[in-house]
């Protein structure tokens, strides 16, 4: 799909929320939180405790009603997440429970470490029969250990139509630097999670207001490795995710914001960028272009009102916080992924 068709349908399905009254707004963040732990004391992502203490706060501070997290992946650190964000308000929350909550008997088992999402919430919500999606395939080998899919829960904010809400963690694929390249066996595993992830909202939320928050591991435009940069054509995975017709998700961001697939294209918004430390100097990251990979995606009835990226600075440390928690370098990021936050507006509650 070429962006100028993609613009068409994007005019065409803002033309058909114009007669809906909407009584929101709904603000829902998505965040990767590069919280991994596979085990007590073996740390993948650095900074973690520091990182983990701070998060709290900082995810209040947006004000979002919903907050989806991804790469939660320790048992403890999520529980202590949970109960840090009930005093900030968010009461409720769905994650999926797992034998990594209380010690993996065998970490060797494939997906031993469940899928790293958490929902979090100030309103109420339902879990719903089909709540949990774990995807077939892995990309990367070190996926084997995990098992990525996506959470399934049901909002329902005051006065408005209750809200299907999604969160999602697509496969990493791996870059290779010298050759300018991913991975393109890697790549097809991520598109097939695509199509499963599709199936599996059309399927538990034929209609009604729905919400997807993603990290989908897949920049807007497609990538050249002969040129050596991205080129002016729409990534296969990302069309896939937006021009899906039954569901026809929007881009939140880009919608709320103005900005055309030309804007996106001449002046990108990233999410993983080598301006933050962790990226910079994350061995699987290292070399690979900046990209815009975690998006929040609206569908029926649900009108983006206003985005932006959030925690894409560096985070203010007291002496104490540096002399307790000895972090490793001296700009601090709240993760390796910077966070999308969108204002929505969803319909009145039928009468």
């Amino acid at each position: 799909m070429t962006p100028s068709l993609y613009r068409m349908l994007l005019g065409m399905l803002l033309w058909s929320y114009a007669t809906v009254a909407f009584a929101g707004p709904l603000k829902v963040l998505t965040f990767n939180t590069w919280l991994l732990r596979p085990l007590p004391g073996l740390d993948f992502s650095r900074d973690t405790d520091l990182r983990a203490s701070l998060m709290p706060s900082y995810l209040a501070s947006t004000g979002a009603d919903v907050i989806a997290l991804q790469e939660v992946w320790d048992g403890r650190l999520r529980r202590q997440l949970i109960g840090a964000m009930a005093t900030h308000g968010y009461g409720f929350s769905l994650y999926n429970p797992n034998r990594y909550d209380d010690g993996v008997t065998s970490p060797l088992l494939r997906g031993a470490f469940g899928d790293g999402l958490l929902i979090l919430s100030r309103y109420p919500l339902e879990v719903p029969q089909d709540w949990r999606l774990h995807f077939d395939g892995f990309t990367r080998p070190d996926e084997w250990f995990v098992r990525k899919g996506a959470l399934h829960a049901v909002v329902y904010p005051p006065g408005t139509e209750a809200v299907h809400v999604y969160t999602s963690h697509l496969g990493a694929v791996d870059f290779n630097p010298a050759l300018s390249i991913y991975d393109p066996s890697q790549e097809s595993t991520r598109d097939a999670q695509i199509a499963q992830l599709i199936a599996w909202m059309r399927a538990t939320a034929p209609s009604g207001p729905r919400v997807l928050a993603i990290d989908a591991n897949v920049n807007t435009f497609s990538w050249s490795h002969k040129m050596r940069h991205w080129v002016r054509l729409l990534a296969r995975g990302y069309l896939r995710l937006v021009a899906d017709p039954a569901l026809l998700l929007m881009d939140a961001y880009l919608a709320a914001t103005g900005r055309g697939l030309d804007d996106e294209f001449t002046a990108p918004t990233y999410t993983s960028s080598a301006l933050n430390t962790y990226v910079r100097e994350d061995s699987h990251f290292a070399g690979a272009p900046d990209s815009r990979i975690d998006f929040v995606l609206t569908g029926e009835s649900v009108t983006p009102v206003a985005a932006q990226v959030v925690f894409n600075r560096p985070v203010k440390l007291t002496p104490a916080l540096r002399e307790r928690f000895e972090p490793s370098t001296n700009q601090v990021f709240l993760s390796d992924h910077f966070g999308v936050l969108v204002d929505l507006a969803v319909p009145e509650m039928r009468r």
